[in-house]
């Protein structure tokens, strides 16, 4: 009801992700190209053939479609599910499969910085998964200020998390080039602690 868009992501156990699908459905969102109210879909890196069941289920429902790039490298996940480090062709083939703009997510190492040369996302997403991620010491603020301005020539639109907790959080990241921020801690935490007003007291801070 704010205008807030939802992202849905996939991991394990496989439930996950038709658990967010079925809340997306829930809330009426249907396919809608890059509309940005609309719901992103998240899968990290699993064999091909797996992704291309994914989306299929996400497909009508989804207005973008991107991969976790970096999430084989989450401990947590390594030795629960079979995921691959993506190459440019692999990434190009799980392009394929769909129609809605593209987000690669994960960007936060010089190598990812040349995998979007090669593959001109519409959306890169720089995140480093809540410092979960074993690549590099830095911040995704840090980041962005170092290649925004270069991955812009290859992409869309720049989107970011990352310690996103105040409206001023959100006027830097968009200073320094980013066209959306992404945050999901700080609501749930409000949705567990108060509910729809608690969320909507939030929402008012970020962006008043």
């Amino acid at each position: 009801n704010s205008g807030i868009g939802v992202c849905v992501g996939d991991g394990c156990p496989d439930e996950k992700l038709q658990y967010g699908l079925e809340a997306a459905k829930a809330c009426g969102y249907v396919a809608r190209n890059g509309d940005s109210s609309g719901a992103a879909f998240f899968l990290k890196p699993y064999p091909l053939e797996v992704l291309k069941k994914r989306v299929e289920l996400i497909k009508d429902t989804a207005s973008f479609i991107g991969m976790d790039i970096d999430s084989y490298n989450i401990l947590t996940m390594r030795k629960l599910v079979n995921l691959e480090k993506k190459t440019a062709s692999d990434l190009k083939a799980f392009r394929n499969l769909f129609e809605q703009p593209f987000v690669i997510k994960g960007v936060f190492t010089a190598e990812d910085v040349e995998l979007v040369k090669q593959i001109k996302p519409d959306v890169v997403f720089i995140s480093n998964h809540g410092g979960r991620i074993e690549t590099r010491v830095g911040s995704s603020a840090e980041f962005l200020v170092n290649y925004g301005e270069e991955l812009k020539k290859y992409c869309k639109e720049i989107w970011i998390d990352g310690g996103i907790r105040t409206k001023e959080d959100v006027q830097t990241a968009l200073y320094f080039g980013a066209d959306r921020v992404l945050l999901a801690r700080p609501i749930i935490s409000a949705l567990t602690k108060g509910g729809k007003e608690e969320v909507e007291k939030l929402i008012s801070l970020l962006v008043d």
